[in-house]
């Protein structure tokens, strides 16, 4: 994803409100839910299965159009850009955990390589972050690796979509990114496998 410079104001101040509040929703959605299943698991069961197509749907969407994206950044055009940050973001979702206590469960490292960039195009400057279209996550090494061939305060060419010029990838094309397309897939796949089969589990429930 890219974006230019300068954002609203509007939108700072959804992102100020959101992180100052988003445990208040997160607790409202949470016992809503709970009070659901009490009630009636059965409709639970299906709003879940329901959400979980709808993840899977809006994945294969984002996914493809991505791909389309990155398979025709190939004919956009070239900028000269420099590097402002550079980095591999790493992410540990734990399944249980507890600062200062015993409880520590484990969980799944992930690893994204985060270039951050500057361009110029037709006179207006752009900031953007990324390599390519899509962020999923990438084995360490070669998060590494690609951090490695954008080092702070770089020149490099950054390909820009002269149809929208705040999208913009440091790498066109698919290449060996393929791979990680067909994984994201595969995720959004699964997704919709585990909703279609909690639909049809769901009404076993009341039996």
């Amino acid at each position: 994803m890219t974006q230019p410079l300068h954002r609203s104001s509007l939108t700072r101040i959804f992102w100020t409100v959101w992180g100052k509040l988003w445990w208040l929703f997160g607790i409202v959605f949470i016992g809503g839910f709970f009070l659901l299943g009490v009630k009636n698991p059965v409709l639970l069961a299906q709003l879940l299965s329901l959400l979980f197509i709808f993840i899977g749907i809006a994945m294969l969407v984002y996914v493809e159009r991505r791909r389309r994206q990155q398979r025709q950044s190939r004919t956009w055009v070239p900028a000269q850009g420099r590097v402002l940050s550079s980095e591999v973001k790493k992410e540990i979702h734990r399944s249980g955990s507890r600062q200062g206590g015993p409880l520590n469960w484990g969980g799944i490292t992930t690893y994204f390589p985060r270039v951050e960039y500057t361009y110029q195009y037709l006179g207006t400057t752009y900031q953007s972050k990324g390599i390519i279209t899509i962020n999923i996550n990438w084995p360490k090494k070669k998060a590494e690796a690609a951090v490695a061939r954008y080092p702070v305060d770089a020149s490099v060419t950054v390909w820009v979509n002269p149809e929208i010029p705040h999208q913009a990838v440091l790498e066109p094309g698919l290449g060996h990114y393929a791979k990680k397309y067909k994984l994201a897939f595969f995720i959004s796949v699964a997704f919709l496998i585990a909703g279609a089969s909690g639909w049809l589990i769901a009404p076993l429930l009341n039996k």
